[in-house]
């Protein structure tokens, strides 16, 4: 008989369980929210997003980028209290409807346009800023605001006579156990035993009047919080922080599902998940939770756990809610050094180097993990994420900007058409010039490609070559814009006067309906073909080239 919930799946629930209670105990902290919070949302988000999503191990919980920016919305407006739960609930259910809205339209792959290298510097900025302003609870002080790291830090070597020796001596304990545990893998629940460690070293020193910082009542009420009237919330900065959520929350969630995905070798359904994601954040936004996302560090150890299906999550989010309930009394009593050594432990992933030694090792995207990194710690948290998102489209466009094109020739008696300039033995077709642009044609490339067309002409003419023939290659080009078919003819309009006939060949379903429509003058339909280079050039030099083969070659 087949088990329901597989044992593997269960072990793995509660691995994650571990690590979920100390961190979403710590990023309510850094938004500025009551423990709470981060634990509703924990609970919540990875129930509900089993209901729609169907990948194995991710993990959808209260995120570390998520709460920075809730941090930082509360270090711009001064806000606190009800007023920033307020505005935590309106970001976290606008990040929630445009995850639901996205899923819809079957927007899915959007965060393709996301460079991984932007997000890697991005990711370890974020670290950076969130293990500096978790180092002074670990020397039993109180941490300044998540932009402003150099201050904690500041506050820690001015103020010697604050440390706190038994928070100091617990901290190097508890980052000892966690070494130790990573050095033995994911699979085991290190960082329960930390929390149960912390906790009794807590309570003991507490009977002796030698108690530690601890993160105090936890109140799991589920209960709706008290919203403010509209005119008290500050609604454009509702829209930016709802949307910066969002991004962050869609860049990480893409990254733990994309590893999930590939360790179990499923094929994905990103709409479906970004479906569980939106669900999870209005849910999550209605219980007074903080915004949701499949964690990376808690969804790389339910993978390492062995996680084969969605009960992984199931079971993490019933045992934390299991675990608060019953034990909410000693909850109160865990020190916020050790919250702050497990999370510093989480979040010190992406500072390995591993990840990003692999750019300089390439020797591609270097300036651009440096420079989303820097941003981060310069710009802060909102304001670096805006900087890393217009990194991205900056080096799209660069590229789409900055266009390839490739000269073809036939490779040797095939039917192959390659780069001339890769392969020497590829030689040209007499009359004919063939070219490939080697990215999408669009308004952003079109004046460029054509350009460099004319001056293969120019050099050609020069070197005494006749060419009579331009076919173009069209097989990048999955749709044309006006723009772009305004340069076309305007390119065509030249042609024609130097008695130069242009073909098109692999040219999409779209692109050939529109240019069938457009009528171009010196772009019969006959001379769109949506077959291969050798094709037309076979029929072009079967015909002889006449000056009326547009009208007699059938290339479709």
């Amino acid at each position: 008989m087949k088990q329901f919930v597989p044992t593997i799946d269960i072990w793995a629930g509660l691995v994650s369980a571990s690590v979920l209670i100390p961190t979403a105990i710590a990023y309510s902290g850094i938004a500025g929210l009551p423990p709470e919070a981060g634990l509703v949302a924990s609970i919540v988000g990875g129930l509900v997003y089993t209901l729609f999503g169907r990948t194995p191990g991710a993990i959808v919980t209260s995120t570390s980028s998520s709460a920075a920016i809730i941090a930082t919305a509360g270090e711009t407006f001064n806000i606190t209290g009800v007023t920033l739960q307020s505005v935590t609930f309106f970001a976290t259910a606008m990040a929630g409807i445009i995850f639901t809205i996205m899923a819809l339209f079957k927007l899915g792959r959007l965060s393709n346009f996301i460079a991984i290298s932007v997000l890697r510097g991005y990711t370890m900025g974020l670290s950076v800023l969130i293990i500096l302003n978790r180092l002074p609870h670990i020397f039993g002080m109180t941490p300044g605001g998540l932009n402003s790291p150099f201050t904690s830090v500041w506050q820690i070597l001015t103020h010697v006579e604050s440390w706190h020796p038994s928070s100091i001596i617990l901290s190097i304990i508890a980052a000892l156990m966690l070494w130790w545990g990573k050095t033995r893998g994911s699979a085991y629940p290190v960082p329960l035993g930390v929390l149960i460690m912390g906790l009794f070293v807590n309570i003991s020193l507490s009977a002796y009047g030698y108690g530690l910082p601890d993160i105090g009542t936890v109140s799991m009420s589920f209960e709706p919080i008290h919203i403010l009237g509209f005119t008290e919330l500050p609604w454009k900065s509702l829209v930016l922080y709802g949307t910066l959520i969002f991004i962050v929350l869609y860049a990480e969630s893409s990254t733990s599902i994309a590893l999930s995905n590939n360790t179990n070798h499923i094929t994905p359904d990103e709409n479906r998940d970004i479906l569980g994601l939106g669900a999870a954040n209005i849910v999550s936004a209605c219980a007074s939770g903080t915004p949701v996302g499949a964690g990376f560090s808690q969804s790389a150890t339910s993978i390492s756990a062995g996680a084969h299906t969605v009960w992984a999550s199931r079971v993490a989010s019933i045992t934390l809610l299991i675990s608060v309930l019953a034990f909410d009394q000693f909850v109160a009593y865990i020190p916020m050094t050790i919250i702050s050594i497990i999370v510093i432990s989480a979040v010190a992933g992406p500072l390995d180097g591993h990840t990003v030694k692999q750019f300089f090792a390439w020797r591609r995207d270097r300036l651009l993990v440096i420079t989303s990194f820097v941003g981060v710690i310069v710009a802060g948290v909102a304001d670096g994420l805006l900087f890393t998102i217009a990194l991205s489209i900056l080096a799209l466009l660069r590229r789409l900007a900055n266009p390839r094109l490739a000269q073809l020739g036939q490779l040797g008696g095939s039917h192959d058409y390659v780069n001339i300039k890769r392969l020497t033995d590829a030689k040209e077709i007499p009359g004919m010039l063939i070219v490939r642009p080697d990215e999408p044609l669009f308004f952003g490339n079109a004046l460029p490609i054509f350009t460099r067309i004319r001056r293969l002409i120019t050099t050609r003419n020069t070197q005494n070559l006749e060419t009579s023939t331009i076919i173009i290659s069209m097989e990048e080009t999955p749709d044309l814009d006006g723009t772009t078919i305004e340069v076309m003819h305007t390119f065509l309009n030249q042609m024609t006067s130097q008695n130069i006939k242009v073909y098109l060949c692999r040219v999409k379903n779209k692109p050939y309906k529109v240019l069938s429509r457009a009528k171009l003058e010196g772009l019969k339909k006959q001379q769109i073909s949506p077959r291969s280079v050798d094709y037309v050039v076979s029929k072009l030099t079967e015909s002889n080239t006449t000056e009326n083969n547009a009208t007699t070659i059938k290339l479709n």
